[in-house]
């Protein structure tokens, strides 16, 4: 039976350019459409991860993304996840990019280096950068299970990283000088790896080498990345970013200075929470204007 395609990163800078990635049945052909539009149609290496690099930039306005996947004489199937896209007329605002799919939270992606794996480097020229580091952590839920995680300990999942280098070129990555996995660029220039390296609340450093055909470092590129600690919180001016490790209570605590005034929280946002002991990594809540009266545990 096909395995259905999946979206891991949608990427998508102001002027429309973008990198879709995801997971399909190895050897797949994944084809991404914006309604009855075909946006590209890319195949699945061996391992089931899939990059597209569009053609043509997104035009502004909101985009809803779908995927399909087929594999020789296999009838298609199609994603139950869809990426809603919002790309506004004006440069200078921001991208909206979500992954949707039926009986799950919405799960906003940050917007982050799309610009970068989007630019094609000129051929027969090395070169080698690290455009995203995306870390799927195991599990969505960010419910009260997670209270008891020691801030710090590392979390098993998934670490997408990619870039771009000389089409056909093998790209080796170590994290913190450790060794993770070496990839293949596509013939569009882009490399990606997905590796489930447990990665530890902290500052990281992650080095990319362009190995050249008889195993000597041709280019190398390093950057720094912090991932933040479970349960930390995520303010931006009225609204509250979840991130892995948090629950009502201890946000209601840290906002209000008493946990069980989770309820303003929840009343405020209740298009997103149906239970108020689940909540998910990606959602972003209002925070009631006016703090409760009463502030006593």
């Amino acid at each position: 039976e096909l395995l259905p395609p999946s979206f891991d990163i949608v990427r998508v800078s102001p002027d429309g350019r973008a990198v879709i990635a995801g997971k399909a049945a190895p050897g797949a052909q994944v084809t991404v459409s914006a309604g009855e539009k075909r946006i590209g149609t890319v195949t699945a290496d061996d391992r089931g991860d899939w990059v597209l690099v569009p053609d043509a930039p997104i035009p502004p306005g909101d985009q809803i993304l779908s995927l399909q996947a087929k594999s020789g004489s296999t009838g298609a199937i199609s994603s139950s996840q869809s990426a809603i896209i919002s790309i506004p007329e004006r440069p200078d605002e921001e991208v909206l990019v979500a992954i949707t799919e039926p009986n799950a939270p919405t799960r906003q992606l940050v917007q982050g280096a799309a610009g970068e794996l989007a630019q094609v480097p000129a051929a027969g020229k090395p070169f080698i950068s690290v455009a995203a580091i995306d870390l799927l952590l195991a599990g969505d839920k960010a419910e009260g299970s997670d209270r008891g995680e020691a801030d710090g300990a590392a979390d098993a999942g998934t670490a997408i990283f990619s870039g771009r280098a000389r089409a056909g070129s093998r790209v080796n990555l170590y994290l913190d000088d450790q060794f993770i996995g070496t990839t293949t660029a596509n013939k569009s220039g882009v490399w990606l790896l997905r590796s489930g390296v447990a990665v530890a609340a902290g500052t990281h450093r992650l080095r990319v080498d362009q190995i050249g055909a008889a195993g000597e470092v041709l280019l190398r590129a390093e950057v720094q990345f912090v991932r933040q600690a479970a349960g930390s919180l995520s303010i931006s001016g009225q609204q509250v970013h979840i991130l892995r490790g948090n629950y009502l209570w201890q946000i209601a605590r840290n906002l209000f200075g008493a946990g069980h005034a989770y309820s303003y929280i929840y009343n405020e946002n209740r298009d997103q929470i149906r239970d108020p002991d689940l909540i998910y990594p990606g959602q972003i809540f209002a925070i009631p204007v006016s703090e409760p009266a009463d502030r006593t545990p």
